[in-house]
């Protein structure tokens, strides 16, 4: 989910940095890391079920599952925050900064909430990602690629889902 995420937000940033700017800056390099990272990971994926337990241990000794967690969400996170702040919503990052503390600070009085809903972060990151998503250029497209994102997490993640289109709204206005 982070990598198809991060991939389809960066995808879309870096078309409008080109439209705007007419040439690379920071989404470029970021969509390009992005790209690398995720084309890696689903190669050894598909090895990985074509072969099965015969899968050379030199294609998943390095543990390639680790690349969305340990690289591309720092890097989907980064380009979250900066798509917000950019576009005039820097509050919006310092109130998920501190629901993040919150959440941990009150865990214990949660009642199973946080467990399942709060612990990974997981909601908050794409609430960042459709608030970015909506930060980026204007018109239908921004809504169209927030129905197709919803409608796709929905099947695996409806919690995800539903914080992603919250974000979307939270931003929509502008």
């Amino acid at each position: 989910i982070v990598m198809a995420v991060a991939v389809a937000l960066l995808a879309r940033a870096t078309w409008n940095e080109w439209r705007e700017r007419g040439s690379a800056g920071p989404y470029t390099a970021m969509t390009i890391f992005t790209f690398a990272g995720a084309g890696v990971v689903w190669l050894v994926m598909a090895i990985h079920a074509q072969m099965g337990h015969e899968i050379p241990f030199i294609l998943i000794g390095w543990m390639p599952y680790r690349i969305p967690f340990q690289h591309v969400l720092p890097v989907l996170i980064l380009a979250s925050a900066g798509l917000i702040a950019t576009r005039g919503y820097g509050l919006l990052i310092i109130g998920a900064t501190l629901f993040v503390a919150l959440t941990r600070l009150f865990a214990g009085w949660m009642l199973g909430i946080y467990d399942r809903y709060l612990a990974d972060a997981d909601g908050l990151v794409l609430f960042m990602a459709g608030a970015a998503w909506m930060c980026i250029g204007n018109g239908k497209p921004r809504f169209i690629g927030i129905a197709i994102g919803v409608a796709a997490l929905a099947l695996v993640h409806q919690f995800g889902a539903a914080m992603l289109l919250l974000g979307a709204l939270t931003t929509e206005s502008r």
